[in-house]
């Protein structure tokens, strides 16, 4: 680092830059998001060193059963500058598409302190159009103790990935929206069954409730001005809707408690509409009487819907030589009534094949693919994600995916 002393330089002194309590934490990624149709920028939580752009290397690729896969992206080009020392651009020679939740996965990222973090990860997403109750109002603190502030938590309840850009928090007033505030104008995704916690400050909310998740932490500029006791909070979406609502007040808190001061309001079951009282709970008291970017310590799911998607064999060479030519894409839903389509796309995100589309399913079966894509040809060597998307009449909704490898025999 430069020289401090008016001087300019400390010959046989102690340098001017010298720190009595030197970092010695690695660089984490706060964000990764989507720049264009082959780039992204990695927002972290310091600032990096400026040789970062020339050493970092980057992979790309899905997580499968808490494994990394990798997809064949090549980093191109990765940008770091001066003005903005806590970002990173990277761009690749593959492209993102929806509904794939992707990880980039970075190494010989450094800070000024010379620390180097190691297979460190993000996940990002194209964002995909948000449709009514896919955010839902998920926990609310508006009477904090005298050193804490109040926050909103948002839950992604939905399968969509959804851009927070332009979303906005307010209070009603009169029936209609008041002191609305803008989440955030950056594109950050919220991804299906994530939190966020908004604030004007993450790091005061973690302060006062260690157990914080302080990466789901989302600062805003400013923030709606919330009673203490009761009130309406409004979730409205860039085109004006409101897209969720909560009128709370002092009977929802647990009425054995000596005071509500600091204790958040949680939902309990996140398929449960807003307007229900019973469907909110103050936070346990075990947990710190908040869980800001966890699960709900009240949490209680609803009855399980779900289902597997599975592929025999792991590898196969559609050659018509009689030896594992097709791949069996075997599903099970442990509920009747769902209608399924069945989508393939390569490891770049390009829709390849639509096998199954809007068909009425059973409990469990078996499809074929062939390895023939959507113009009728032999789809070429790698890795490709089989994308199983159901629904009942009722609204519920599985996505399930999985993997095969199309090869060859050597």
């Amino acid at each position: 680092r430069a020289s401090i002393d008016p001087s300019g330089a400390t010959p046989a002194a102690e340098n001017s830059v010298n720190d009595p309590n030197p970092d010695t934490s690695v660089p984490e990624i706060l964000y990764v998001l989507i720049e264009s149709a082959d780039e992204l920028r990695v927002v972290f939580n310091e600032g990096l060193d400026a040789l970062t752009g020339e050493l970092v290397e980057a992979e790309v690729g899905l997580l499968q059963n808490g494994n990394f896969v990798a997809l064949e992206y090549n980093l191109l080009n990765a940008i770091w500058e001066a003005s903005a020392p806590k970002e990173l651009y990277l761009s690749f020679d593959g492209g993102f598409a929806p509904p794939l939740i992707y990880t980039l996965r970075l190494q010989g990222v450094a800070d000024c302190w010379g620390n180097s973090a190691v297979n460190i990860q993000g996940n990002f997403a194209v964002p995909e159009t948000a449709q009514p109750r896919d955010l839902v109002i998920n926990e609310l603190l508006s009477n904090p103790r005298a050193t804490g502030i109040d926050f909103v938590e948002i839950y992604n309840r939905s399968p969509r990935n959804i851009s927070l850009q332009g979303w906005q928090l307010a209070r009603e007033s009169g029936g209609q929206p008041e002191s609305a505030k803008i989440i955030t104008e950056l594109p950050l995704v919220l991804l299906s069954g994530d939190y966020v916690y908004l604030s004007t400050s993450a790091a005061i909310v973690k302060a006062e409730y260690p157990i914080a998740n302080e990466n789901k932490g989302l600062d805003m500029a400013s923030f709606p001005s919330y009673n203490n006791d009761d009130g309406i909070v409004l979730l409205i979406a860039p085109d004006e809707s409101v897209m969720d609502r909560l009128v709370y007040n002092p009977e929802m808190q647990y009425p054995l408690l000596n005071s509500s001061d600091g204790v958040s309001l949680e939902r309990v079951n996140p398929d449960v509409e807003s307007s229900i009282e019973t469907n909110w709970h103050s936070a346990s008291g075990t947990a710190g009487y908040a869980t800001p970017g966890l699960r709900n310590s009240q949490y209680a799911e609803s009855p399980s819907i779900s289902g597997s998607l599975q592929t025999s064999p792991e590898v196969f060479s559609p050659d018509n030589d009689g030896y594992e030519d097709v791949v069996q894409i075997a599903y099970a839903l442990n509920a009747p009534g769902f209608t399924g389509s069945i989508t393939i796309y390569d490891q770049a995100g390009r829709l390849v094949r639509r096998l199954v589309q809007q068909e009425l399913l059973g409990g469990e079966g078996i499809f074929i693919w062939d390895g023939i894509n959507e113009n009728r040809t032999k789809s070429g060597m790698g890795i490709y994600i089989l994308f199983l998307e159901a629904f009942d009449p009722s609204g519920n909704v599985i996505q399930l995916r999985t993997t095969t490898v199309l090869g060859h025999q050597l």
